[in-house]
């Protein structure tokens, strides 16, 4: 009897598609390797330029700035400084209080725009009726930190029942600091 030829674990054979994959791999894998050199070449002459600008820029001497301009800016800056300090030293809470004070259920505040350096407060809301907006002035009145309450205007709302108008009521506010 002839000899058995088992063959559990055949031979691989290489065919053309995986020659093909496999060539084509390698070009790829030297293209990228031919990008990456290029790549780090530029950005290593990017950080020698990067490196003479910074000296250069240590070597050059400060170009002097005429002492009116840089005065004029100073004090420009010092004028807009004291200005933001004038706004923070100002009780507001005193202020509000007393609106919240002088507020009842017939009048509803919808804007408050204090001016601290012109003495003025503008109150924007909605009332009830012409009566409350003028209860709601003569309180103001009242607290005695507003003075000169007076109503610059007015609008009657007929398609909002409860708040028939609008109005805007002007005042002379002195901060107390």
């Amino acid at each position: 009897m002839p000899p058995l030829d088992l063959d559990f674990a055949p031979r691989p054979r290489l065919r053309a598609a995986g020659v093909a994959l496999l060539a084509a791999a390698a070009v790829v894998t030297a293209g990228v390797g031919a990008w990456d050199s290029t790549v780090r070449s530029e950005i290593a002459a990017l950080e020698q330029r990067k490196a003479g600008y910074t000296r250069s820029a240590r070597r050059a001497p400060a170009v002097p700035v005429s002492n009116r301009a840089a005065g004029a800016d100073r004090d420009q800056e010092v004028r807009a400084a004291r200005r933001v300090i004038g706004q923070m030293t100002v009780p507001w809470d005193e202020l509000f209080r007393q609106l919240e004070a002088a507020n009842d259920r017939s009048v509803a505040l919808l804007g408050v725009h204090p001016d601290a350096n012109g003495g003025q407060v503008l109150i924007n809301g909605e009332a009830k009726s012409l009566q409350a907006i003028l209860a709601y002035t003569r309180r103001l009145e009242r607290t005695g930190v507003l003075r000169s309450v007076v109503v610059l205007g007015h609008t009657m709302k007929a398609e909002r029942p409860g708040r028939a108008v609008e109005f805007s009521v002007s005042a002379a506010w002195q901060p107390q600091r």
